[in-house]
């Protein structure tokens, strides 16, 4: 997910990327397979750990989703903080 988003930030870089809801101005085709990619990853993670762990399993894949999160958020901040930026 983490590379899915450095690509985005690549792409915007001058751009404000939503955090939840929207669109970014440019969005390459490649962040569709890495999303997937990322996605199904997580999700055979927390299944491989189901059996060991339960239910807890499924918080894993929330925390998969933390790095980009948090990237996003540096990404915008940075964007705003630059009076030249869009």
């Amino acid at each position: 997910m983490a590379l899915a988003f450095q690509q985005l930030r690549r792409a915007n870089s001058e751009n404000r990327i939503p955090q939840v809801a929207g669109r970014p101005q440019r969005h390459p085709r490649e962040i569709y397979a890495y999303r997937a990619i990322g996605i199904l990853l997580l999700l055979v993670g927390s299944q491989t750990w189901s059996s060991v762990i339960g239910l807890w399993s499924v918080a894993l894949i929330l925390v998969g989703f933390i790095p980009a999160f948090v990237l996003n958020i540096r990404h915008n901040r940075t964007v705003a903080a630059d009076p030249g930026s869009a």
